[in-house]
């Protein structure tokens, strides 16, 4: 693909770049470097993925909107009902990852009331609904039909009523006492035959082979040695008193044994629960944990269908993966226009691709492309909108003005602590902060002009953490960014203003 090619040569070009070029300033500081031709200068915003932390930037980029309001008086802005201005109308390219792109496509959506003095649909303020009060319909669990609940759990009642009734009847049935029941029975009625008659040679054999048999299993039933004493010298009378104890106790051993068929019925039920509660869980491992229609739906409710070359900003990088060629995908209005049958999709599908989390949801299909979240390659988008800006823009002076979610730092390790546990332990937390840093470092050292705000935090919350503790946790985090970075975020506000305001705006009276 022409696109990746192109970036390809960008990121061996820029590694010698990263080489050649002034030592990097600390972590969260702006690299500013000699002052630029404003009109020369691309701006682009960089929003970080991270699930439901996107809250953290969404809260810094209203902040950003309304202070851009409020610094605009000196150049005369016309009031406005909102009180803030889009960041579509301050920067050239707006960048996101995973929840960064959600945040990034609401952003550049133009309004669709042309009537409307504002351009935009949404503000920062408006996205943070996505999180606050959409994040249950975002995070929708598959849900079983129930009518295949009932039919699973069936079959593993029916499984288990078999298995209890096999474990019943093997419990309940001793074939050492049937044996014996039977010997006994046919030794009885033998006797009671020959009673008083004078036995010819087979028939002494025939006796004396039962009297031998019974003998041998005396020990297998009750008062065995009595009822045999009873039948081979009794009388008649004895001989029926024999057979009547003899088949009381075949009696009672049946009664006994057909508690088998209890067995079959607990089976069905204690099976039939399990499978009844176990059949969502079966059912939730063949999918990922959430159902991708409830993103879907959402983004649908509030994106509808605005293709990605009608974004509001020059231009716009979303990122995904495609999983079957292993190739970033990146869409943008330079994709669409080069490679539409790849890249010409709408803003809604974009973000919904690139915020496609592995195991949180499925991939996103379009057409035969397999497309999942950003973050695999690149949580931070910045270094993807660096080379997009430099190589597919053709844009030289490009200032950064990039958000993120929130990290949280390997805790300290000393050396008696490198065991294979601790390192297993770690190792998750170490990649993703190692991949941030690295993009943090390049970032700084690739952009003349630079800014980065990131929140650190003292522990991590997942993509999913969407109680309203949380919520309230990252939207603290979201303020302490801010009061942490004022004095930057303003300086970086500012100079994009001045840039994009100077000239359009003028309090000088006609």
């Amino acid at each position: 693909m022409k696109i990746n090619s192109v970036l390809s040569t960008a990121v061996a070009i820029n590694l010698w770049l990263a080489i050649s070029s002034v030592n990097c300033q600390s972590a969260g500081s702006p690299n500013v470097q000699a002052a630029q031709n404003d009109e020369e200068i691309w701006n682009v915003l960089s929003l970080d993925g991270g699930g439901i932390r996107g809250i953290i930037t969404a809260t810094v980029v209203d902040y950003m909107e309304k202070y851009a309001y409020t610094y605009s008086s000196k150049y005369c802005l016309p009031k406005r009902e909102s009180k803030k201005v889009s960041m579509a109308e301050l920067f050239d390219m707006v960048s996101g990852t995973s929840t960064g792109s959600l945040l990034a496509s609401s952003l550049v959506l133009p309004n669709p009331d042309k009537n409307s003095p504002q351009i935009n649909k949404f503000f920062a303020s408006d996205a943070l609904k996505i999180y606050t009060e959409f994040a249950p319909e975002v995070f929708q669990k598959y849900q079983l039909p129930r009518i295949w609940r009932i039919v699973g759990s069936l079959g593993f009642a029916i499984v288990g009523g078999i298995i209890f009734f096999f474990v019943g009847l093997k419990l309940l049935t001793d074939t050492q006492f049937e044996s014996a029941i039977k010997a006994f029975k046919e030794f009885a009625k033998v006797k009671k035959q020959n009673h008083d008659k004078t036995l010819d040679a087979q028939e002494i054999v025939m006796e004396a082979t039962l009297f031998m048999n019974v003998s041998i299993k005396i020990k297998d039933i009750k008062n065995g040695e009595a009822l045999k004493k009873q039948i081979s010298e009794g009388d008649l009378d004895q001989i029926q008193s024999a057979r009547e104890e003899i088949r009381d106790h075949e009696a009672q051993y049946l009664e006994r044994k057909g508690f088998k068929y209890l067995f079959l019925v607990l089976g069905f039920f204690f099976f039939g629960g399990i499978g009844y509660i176990l059949m969502p869980k079966m059912h939730a491992l063949t999918h990922s944990n959430y159902d991708r229609r409830g993103i879907e739906g959402l983004v649908t409710k509030l994106f509808g269908y605005v293709p990605i070359q009608d974004a509001l900003t020059p231009e716009v990088c979303i990122i995904a993966y495609e999983y079957n060629t292993h190739e970033p995908r990146i869409f943008s209005k330079f994709t669409a226009k080069t490679n539409p049958e790849t890249f010409n999709v709408s803003i809604g599908n974009a973000s919904e691709a690139s915020s496609a989390a592995p195991l949180y949801f499925d991939p996103k299909v379009i057409g035969d492309q397999v497309l999942i979240d950003g973050g695999v390659i690149a949580n931070n988008p910045s270094l993807y909108a660096y080379l997009h800006s430099r190589y597919a823009n053709q844009k030289e002076n490009i200032r950064f003005v990039s958000i993120g979610t929130g990290m949280t730092l390997p805790k300290p390790m000393k050396k008696e602590e490198l065991t294979k546990v601790d390192w297993f332990m770690e190792i998750g937390n170490l990649l993703t902060t190692v991949e941030q840093l690295t993009h943090e470092y390049l970032m700084r050292k690739l952009s003349k002009e630079n800014y980065r705000f990131q929140a650190l935090m003292d522990r991590d919350l997942a993509l999913d953490s969407y109680s309203d503790e949380n919520i309230e946790e990252l939207t603290s985090y979201g303020d302490k960014t801010i009061l942490k970075y004022q004095s930057q975020i303003q300086e970086a506000v500012n100079r994009v203003v001045d840039q994009k305001f100077s000239k359009k705006y003028s309090c000088s009276k006609p």
